[in-house]
Protein backbone atom coordinates (compact mmCIF):
# COMPACT_ATOMS: atom_id res chain seq x y z
CA UNK A 1 0.00 0.00 0.00
CA UNK A 2 3.02 1.93 -0.06
CA UNK A 3 2.31 3.50 -3.25
CA UNK A 4 -0.88 5.14 -1.88
CA UNK A 5 1.40 7.39 0.52
CA UNK A 6 2.00 10.15 -1.85
CA UNK A 7 -1.34 10.49 -3.24
CA UNK A 8 -3.13 10.99 0.36
CA UNK A 9 -0.45 13.44 1.60
CA UNK A 10 -0.95 15.34 -1.33
CA UNK A 11 -4.96 14.96 -0.43
CA UNK A 12 -3.90 16.05 3.25
CA UNK A 13 -2.26 19.02 1.39
CA UNK A 14 -4.94 19.79 -0.20
CA UNK A 15 -8.11 19.99 2.51
CA UNK A 16 -5.33 21.83 4.82
CA UNK A 17 -4.98 24.79 2.50
CA UNK A 18 -9.28 24.68 1.80
CA UNK A 19 -9.67 25.08 5.77
CA UNK A 20 -7.27 27.60 6.04
CA UNK A 21 -8.89 29.96 2.94
CA UNK A 22 -12.76 28.88 3.84
CA UNK A 23 -12.09 29.07 7.87
CA UNK A 24 -13.51 31.79 9.64
CA UNK A 25 -10.71 34.09 11.02
CA UNK A 26 -10.98 34.31 14.65
CA UNK A 27 -7.74 35.48 16.60
CA UNK A 28 -7.65 32.68 19.35
CA UNK A 29 -7.90 29.95 16.97
CA UNK A 30 -4.65 28.10 16.22
CA UNK A 31 -4.33 26.15 13.04
CA UNK A 32 -2.15 22.61 13.54
CA UNK A 33 0.38 21.99 11.24
CA UNK A 34 0.56 17.99 10.60
CA UNK A 35 4.33 17.82 10.73
CA UNK A 36 3.98 14.18 10.99
CA UNK A 37 3.01 13.96 7.37
CA UNK A 38 6.80 15.16 6.45
CA UNK A 39 8.53 13.55 9.37
CA UNK A 40 12.24 14.43 8.88
CA UNK A 41 11.15 18.07 7.70
CA UNK A 42 12.56 20.52 10.50
CA UNK A 43 13.43 24.43 9.76
CA UNK A 44 15.69 26.62 10.65
CA UNK A 45 15.06 29.66 12.95
CA UNK A 46 17.36 32.70 13.84
CA UNK A 47 17.22 32.65 17.58
CA UNK A 48 16.73 36.87 17.48
CA UNK A 49 13.76 36.32 15.81
CA UNK A 50 12.22 34.46 19.10
CA UNK A 51 10.55 37.07 20.59
CA UNK A 52 7.75 35.31 23.05
CA UNK A 53 7.47 31.97 25.04
CA UNK A 54 4.22 30.32 26.45
CA UNK A 55 3.63 28.74 29.32
CA UNK A 56 1.74 26.67 27.90
CA UNK A 57 1.02 25.06 24.31
CA UNK A 58 -2.54 25.40 22.67
CA UNK A 59 -4.69 22.17 23.22
CA UNK A 60 -4.66 20.11 19.75
CA UNK A 61 -7.63 18.38 19.12
CA UNK A 62 -7.45 14.59 18.64
CA UNK A 63 -8.12 15.26 14.71
CA UNK A 64 -4.55 16.92 14.93
CA UNK A 65 -6.45 19.36 11.83
CA UNK A 66 -7.52 22.20 14.11
CA UNK A 67 -6.59 23.22 17.74
CA UNK A 68 -8.34 26.29 19.54
CA UNK A 69 -8.15 27.93 22.97
CA UNK A 70 -9.43 30.30 25.08
CA UNK A 71 -9.22 34.09 24.96
CA UNK A 72 -7.41 33.52 28.75
CA UNK A 73 -4.93 31.90 27.14
CA UNK A 74 -3.57 34.53 25.35
CA UNK A 75 -2.67 35.69 28.34
CA UNK A 76 0.10 32.69 28.79
CA UNK A 77 2.26 34.30 25.71
CA UNK A 78 5.01 36.79 27.34
CA UNK A 79 8.22 38.55 26.00
CA UNK A 80 11.02 36.48 26.05
CA UNK A 81 14.31 38.28 27.31
CA UNK A 82 17.76 36.85 26.17
CA UNK A 83 18.95 34.56 28.34
CA UNK A 84 22.02 36.18 29.38
CA UNK A 85 19.16 38.64 31.21
CA UNK A 86 18.24 37.45 34.93
CA UNK A 87 14.32 37.20 34.81
CA UNK A 88 11.78 35.52 37.52
CA UNK A 89 11.87 32.00 37.63
CA UNK A 90 7.97 32.37 38.11
CA UNK A 91 6.44 29.79 35.69
CA UNK A 92 8.22 26.71 33.55
CA UNK A 93 9.85 28.62 30.94
CA UNK A 94 11.68 31.12 33.09
CA UNK A 95 12.78 28.91 35.53
CA UNK A 96 14.48 27.07 32.90
CA UNK A 97 16.09 30.30 31.62
CA UNK A 98 17.34 30.93 35.02
CA UNK A 99 18.18 27.35 35.68
CA UNK A 100 20.53 27.78 32.48
CA UNK A 101 21.61 31.10 32.79
CA UNK A 102 22.85 30.36 36.28
CA UNK A 103 24.61 27.17 35.51
CA UNK A 104 26.31 28.28 32.27
CA UNK A 105 26.95 32.13 32.82
CA UNK A 106 27.62 32.42 36.55
CA UNK A 107 28.97 28.72 37.15
CA UNK A 108 26.20 27.56 40.17
CA UNK A 109 25.96 24.03 41.23
CA UNK A 110 22.66 22.56 39.90
CA UNK A 111 21.53 22.26 43.84
CA UNK A 112 20.96 26.13 43.80
CA UNK A 113 19.07 26.48 40.70
CA UNK A 114 15.42 26.85 40.41
CA UNK A 115 14.60 23.61 38.24
CA UNK A 116 16.61 21.65 40.92
CA UNK A 117 14.21 22.91 43.48
CA UNK A 118 11.18 22.95 41.68
CA UNK A 119 11.59 19.21 40.83
CA UNK A 120 12.77 18.21 44.71
CA UNK A 121 9.47 19.88 45.74
CA UNK A 122 7.32 17.99 43.09
CA UNK A 123 9.20 14.55 44.44
CA UNK A 124 8.47 15.52 47.78
CA UNK A 125 4.85 16.05 46.60
CA UNK A 126 4.21 12.55 44.92
CA UNK A 127 5.09 13.70 41.63
CA UNK A 128 7.48 12.73 38.69
CA UNK A 129 8.94 16.04 37.05
CA UNK A 130 10.16 14.85 33.84
CA UNK A 131 10.46 11.06 34.36
CA UNK A 132 12.36 11.59 37.92
CA UNK A 133 10.77 9.32 40.50
CA UNK A 134 13.78 9.99 43.19
CA UNK A 135 16.39 12.72 44.15
CA UNK A 136 18.86 10.96 42.56
CA UNK A 137 17.06 10.97 39.29
CA UNK A 138 16.61 14.45 39.29
CA UNK A 139 20.32 14.99 40.18
CA UNK A 140 21.15 12.80 36.61
CA UNK A 141 19.04 14.55 35.02
CA UNK A 142 20.71 18.13 36.02
CA UNK A 143 23.87 16.34 35.30
CA UNK A 144 23.04 15.79 31.86
CA UNK A 145 22.53 19.24 31.52
CA UNK A 146 26.47 19.44 31.23
CA UNK A 147 26.54 17.31 28.62
CA UNK A 148 24.27 19.11 26.96
CA UNK A 149 26.28 22.07 27.18
CA UNK A 150 29.28 20.27 25.56
CA UNK A 151 27.73 19.45 23.07
CA UNK A 152 25.32 22.25 22.05
CA UNK A 153 29.41 24.44 22.40
CA UNK A 154 31.00 22.02 19.87
CA UNK A 155 28.41 20.88 17.60
CA UNK A 156 25.32 23.64 17.94
CA UNK A 157 21.47 22.04 18.17
CA UNK A 158 21.49 19.21 15.78
CA UNK A 159 18.06 18.06 14.49
CA UNK A 160 16.25 15.61 16.11
CA UNK A 161 13.05 15.00 14.14
CA UNK A 162 10.88 11.91 14.79
CA UNK A 163 13.61 9.26 15.64
CA UNK A 164 11.21 6.62 14.76
CA UNK A 165 8.38 8.81 17.08
CA UNK A 166 4.97 10.06 16.52
CA UNK A 167 5.77 13.84 17.40
CA UNK A 168 8.67 15.43 16.18
CA UNK A 169 11.09 16.06 19.07
CA UNK A 170 12.41 19.61 18.04
CA UNK A 171 12.57 22.89 19.41
CA UNK A 172 8.51 23.95 19.32
CA UNK A 173 7.63 27.03 17.93
CA UNK A 174 4.43 28.79 17.87
CA UNK A 175 3.29 31.56 15.43
CA UNK A 176 1.00 34.20 16.72
CA UNK A 177 -1.63 36.64 14.65
CA UNK A 178 1.20 38.76 13.87
CA UNK A 179 3.56 35.64 12.63
CA UNK A 180 5.88 36.60 15.49
CA UNK A 181 7.69 33.43 16.50
CA UNK A 182 7.46 32.21 20.11
CA UNK A 183 9.12 29.38 21.97
CA UNK A 184 6.88 26.52 23.34
CA UNK A 185 7.22 23.49 25.18
CA UNK A 186 9.50 21.34 23.91
CA UNK A 187 13.40 22.36 23.57
CA UNK A 188 13.29 24.91 25.95
CA UNK A 189 17.27 24.27 27.61
CA UNK A 190 18.38 23.47 23.73
CA UNK A 191 17.25 26.73 23.01
CA UNK A 192 18.58 28.38 25.83
CA UNK A 193 21.87 26.83 25.85
CA UNK A 194 22.40 27.41 22.05
CA UNK A 195 21.69 31.62 23.03
CA UNK A 196 24.35 31.56 25.59
CA UNK A 197 26.79 29.60 23.55
CA UNK A 198 26.60 32.46 20.52
CA UNK A 199 24.88 30.51 17.74
CA UNK A 200 22.57 32.61 15.70
CA UNK A 201 20.21 29.71 14.45
CA UNK A 202 18.56 26.20 15.86
CA UNK A 203 16.32 23.76 14.47
CA UNK A 204 12.73 23.71 15.20
CA UNK A 205 9.41 22.51 14.45
CA UNK A 206 6.72 24.82 13.64
CA UNK A 207 4.38 23.20 16.26
CA UNK A 208 1.31 25.39 15.56
CA UNK A 209 0.31 28.87 13.56
CA UNK A 210 -2.45 31.33 14.15
CA UNK A 211 -5.41 30.35 11.78
CA UNK A 212 -5.73 34.17 10.72
CA UNK A 213 -1.99 34.73 9.99
CA UNK A 214 -2.10 31.42 8.49
CA UNK A 215 -5.03 32.47 6.07
CA UNK A 216 -2.97 35.39 5.36
CA UNK A 217 0.11 33.79 4.19
CA UNK A 218 -1.62 31.00 1.91
CA UNK A 219 -3.58 33.13 0.00
CA UNK A 220 -0.56 35.54 -0.08
CA UNK A 221 1.67 32.62 -1.30
CA UNK A 222 -0.96 30.70 -3.24
CA UNK A 223 1.12 27.38 -1.49
CA UNK A 224 -0.62 25.18 0.90
CA UNK A 225 0.38 25.53 4.66
CA UNK A 226 3.42 23.32 4.69
CA UNK A 227 4.84 25.65 2.00
CA UNK A 228 3.44 28.83 3.42
CA UNK A 229 5.00 28.49 6.51
CA UNK A 230 8.28 27.67 5.05
CA UNK A 231 8.14 30.57 3.13
CA UNK A 232 7.42 32.78 5.77
CA UNK A 233 10.75 31.24 7.74
CA UNK A 234 12.80 31.55 4.86
CA UNK A 235 11.50 35.48 4.97
CA UNK A 236 12.96 35.70 8.50
CA UNK A 237 15.81 33.97 7.87
CA UNK A 238 16.85 36.43 4.80
CA UNK A 239 15.96 39.56 6.89
CA UNK A 240 18.27 38.43 9.67
CA UNK A 241 21.55 37.73 7.40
Amino acid sequence: MRFLHKPLEAFIEVIYTALARLAPVHPVTVFFLPWSQRPKETVLLPISKVYHYWESDPWIAKSRILATYRNKEEQKKHIREPTFKPTEASDPRTIIHETVRLMFLENKKFHDTPQYQHMKKAIDSGRNPRGCKTKEDIEQYMSDLYQLHRSILQNGVLPVGHENKAENDDIRIIVDRNGMFGLGSKGNHRFRIAEICGHKSVPVNIFAVNREFLTKIVKQTNQPPHDAIKWHVYRQTVKHN
